[in-house]
């Protein structure tokens, strides 16, 4: 084998490489591209008015659920017993077992913070009270 030989082979390699380097480089730039806006029909925007309104009727319900939480590389499953009377709530986040982690309960304007060591802390809403208390980060 020559020199020359082993010089094709690896300008063959860096050809393809290349070739390779460029295919990828357009389809990540093509998955940049700005997708088109989705605007609803009228019937869509009709239908969900119409589910507004008779979910508005609501006033008085209670939701039981469960989630995982994530923080630090750590997750966390709580369950959730959410109580809602027109504009005060109760919501309740226990770990496995019952074990009490917190309750919120608030209305428009306050809420506080019950947790399982007897603290009790206020604050004008859940998802600052959330973030400064507890570390979770919710809409």
């Amino acid at each position: 084998m020559s020199v020359d030989a082993g010089r094709s082979g690896v300008a063959r390699m860096s050809a393809h490489a290349a070739t390779g380097w460029l295919l990828l480089s357009a389809a990540l730039l093509s998955g940049c591209a700005a997708l088109p806006e989705l605007v609803p029909s009228e019937r869509e925007t009709a239908t969900w008015r119409t589910h507004s309104r008779a979910l508005a009727r609501f006033q008085n319900w209670t939701m039981v659920g469960a989630l995982v939480v994530r923080t630090a590389g750590e997750a966390t499953r709580v369950t959730v017993r959410w109580r809602q009377a027109s504009t005060t709530y109760r919501v309740r986040f226990s770990a496995l077992l019952g074990a009490g982690l917190f309750e919120l309960e608030g209305s428009e304007t306050t809420v506080e913070a019950r947790f399982a060591d007897g603290r009790r802390i206020q604050a004008e809403s859940p998802e600052t009270l959330l973030e400064q208390e507890v570390g979770w980060s919710v809409p």
